[in-house]
């Protein structure tokens, strides 16, 4: 059966996701990853960006993220906010 599984970054919307364990044929995805995302990301021009935690990972993932996010000047928002 064909992978039918989404692409882990897409450039349309720039959602970038924490898996810290592979995932099908996709490598891991740890914070340092997202953050040199978001830090290439920065050339667009009114552009967003969004990221995905699992719950059942270590918080220090969600802490890195946040923290490299911010250092870069992004912003995080409630969706509600949007």
């Amino acid at each position: 059966m064909a992978n039918t599984m989404p692409p882990k970054v897409s450039a349309k919307t720039f959602m970038l996701y924490t898996e810290p364990q592979p995932y099908f044929s996709y490598p891991a995805r740890l914070p340092a990853d997202i953050i040199a995302d978001a830090q290439r990301n920065l050339v667009v021009r009114d552009g967003w960006a969004s990221f995905f935690y699992h719950t059942y990972d270590s918080i220090s993932y969600l802490q890195q993220t946040v923290t490299g996010l911010k250092s870069l000047g992004y912003t995080l928002v409630a969706p509600t906010a949007a």
